[in-house]
């Protein structure tokens, strides 16, 4: 860059000692005859020239100067505003309260006497994976025992007397666990056996500082999984089932 100032310099000094720019320069005498009035001289206007302002608008008149600060004002407004609010996005999904399932314990309930298996519970268990209490957070968890797969018209209600229903409050990374169910051990018998399967789904909802009027929903559904380990023992276990399982954000 200060090369071509210093070119440009140059090129300007030489073009002024010029003899074209010298005659131009020259000093010059005019003389007036003493009975003749001097030649009134005419000062250009600034109209013939181009104007620093732009058309009026309503009477106002704005240099070209001031709209274009104006425009990159506004530009600079708009960006600030898209950028202030990109950051509330992230803080909010930062913060928020995420509440998922965590797992389904399904232990062996037997008679202290006998060793005989009596029933099985299935407890499901939650934890708010983000950084706000959960407010207003209902668990609603129901099971059926069904032979083959569910219809694809499976309606997933809520209603019957297994349904169950809880009232929680989470905190930041924290866990808990929800009503349980007692699943007989016929009904889990007939699983080892192939002959029925037992289906366990369930929704969350909840609130946080962050949320929608309508706040958040989780849902699950499970299939649970019996192999038999020899004698009494048997493994059992459980698999997401079909796609009711999702986080949704109302």
């Amino acid at each position: 860059m200060k090369y071509l100032t210093t070119i440009a310099l140059l090129i300007a000094f030489v073009t002024y000692l010029s003899p074209a720019s010298a005659a131009t320069h020259a000093p010059t005498r005019t003389t007036i005859p003493a009975a003749a009035a001097p030649a009134a001289t005419v000062s250009p206007s600034k109209e013939d020239g181009p104007s620093e302002y732009l058309p009026s608008i309503f009477g106002y008149k704005l240099k070209v100067t001031d709209f274009f600060i104006a425009f990159f004002n506004l530009g600079l407004f708009g960006s600030t505003i898209l950028l202030w609010r990109s950051a509330e996005k992230t803080t909010r999904h930062q913060t928020r309260a995420h509440v998922y399932f965590k797992e389904l314990r399904i232990p062996a309930i037997r008679d202290p006497n006998t060793e005989q298996i009596l029933r099985y519970k299935l407890i499901p268990s939650f934890k708010n994976g983000g950084g706000s209490t959960t407010r207003k957070m209902i668990v609603t968890t129901n099971w059926c025992s069904h032979v083959g797969d569910l219809p694809q018209n499976f309606g997933y209600d809520y209603t019957g007397t297994n349904i169950k229903t809880t009232a929680m409050v989470l905190g930041p990374e924290a866990e808990g666990a929800s009503m349980s169910f007692d699943i007989p051990a016929t009904d889990i018998n007939a699983v080892l056996a192939g002959t029925t399967c037992i289906y366990f789904w369930g929704k969350v909802t909840y609130f946080d500082p962050f949320s929608c009027p309508s706040g958040y929903e989780t849902r699950f559904c499970f299939k649970v999984l019996a192999e038999s380990t020899g004698g009494t023992n048997a493994f059992i276990g459980y698999s997401y089932y079909g796609d009711y399982n999702r986080t949704e954000e109302g």
